[in-house]
């Protein structure tokens, strides 16, 4: 036989199926879940973020009612303010460290929190009428205060 005999009786070269891409291999599957995973994660930790921040900026809007409504007068304004203050700082202190609190020790508490000496007359003067208050400063300290109080490490 001569090399073109031979060369005649090859066929045509046949080529695989194409490789198909349905059954995924099984680490396809583990990287599809743990996408999954991390996208509930994320929507998760989206939805209760954008619910704290609704929920600072209704406290705030409170807030900012009451100083509206008693921005003339101190002495409404700190009877208003304090027990709010006390509402806003029970839901993420336990009931033994805030609830008790009172007077000078409620005062720290928030001068604490704030940094700040702000709040020092605010007892006296949701007790005492004549008390000289700063309305104006105390109102941006509290809107201040809401966040820090809502985001202080408790121990």
């Amino acid at each position: 036989m001569t090399k073109e005999e031979l060369l005649s009786q090859l066929k045509d070269i046949h080529l695989p199926f194409p490789i198909s891409w349905w059954p995924l291999a099984p680490g396809w599957y583990i990287l599809l879940g743990l996408t999954l995973i991390i996208v509930l994660l994320v929507i998760l930790f989206a939805y209760r973020a954008r619910k704290k921040k609704n929920f600072i900026k209704h406290l705030q809007a409170e807030l900012t009612n009451i100083y509206q409504a008693h921005k003339d007068n101190a002495h409404e304004y700190a009877q208003r303010l304090s027990p709010l203050l006390k509402r806003i700082a029970l839901i993420r202190f336990s009931h033994r460290k805030v609830k008790h609190l009172h007077s000078q020790a409620w005062e720290a508490f928030l001068n604490t929190h704030s940094k700040s000496e702000t709040f020092a007359q605010l007892t006296a003067a949701s007790y005492g009428p004549n008390v000289e208050l700063d309305t104006k400063t105390l109102h941006q300290q509290s809107l201040k205060l809401v966040p820090i109080l809502l985001k202080a490490k408790t121990k």
